[in-house]
């Protein structure tokens, strides 16, 4: 059995130090979220909160996937990783695009 590690809306900076946690654990796969947009305004309410309030993605970063996912993979492995490298480069990348949603209160 093959397990993923799964994480969203968290602070981008804690990203890669997560993947290298969650590798270094033995956790198969890191998943990466797709969603880079929200409705500003809508007339449905949201189906996974008790009064259907989207506020919880207020100022959350939401990084466009394949920079994320460029920015993980250079991030250098846990040592007795079985991809790690000497080759490693810095854990944290200079630049995270992101977009933060913003409720109109």
């Amino acid at each position: 059995m093959r397990f993923t590690f799964a994480e969203a809306m968290t602070d981008p900076t804690f990203y890669p130090p997560l993947a290298q946690a969650a590798e270094k654990a033995g956790y198969a796969g890191f998943t990466i979220p797709d969603s880079l947009a929200y409705p500003e305004e809508s007339d449905a309410t949201y189906p996974y909160t008790e009064d259907g309030n989207r506020e919880f993605l207020e100022d959350k970063a939401f990084i466009e996937t394949f920079i994320q996912a460029a920015a993980l993979g250079r991030s250098p492995r846990p040592s007795g990783s079985p991809r790690s490298s000497s080759n490693s480069r810095s854990a944290h990348p200079r630049w995270w695009p992101s977009r933060r949603v913003r409720s109109r209160s």
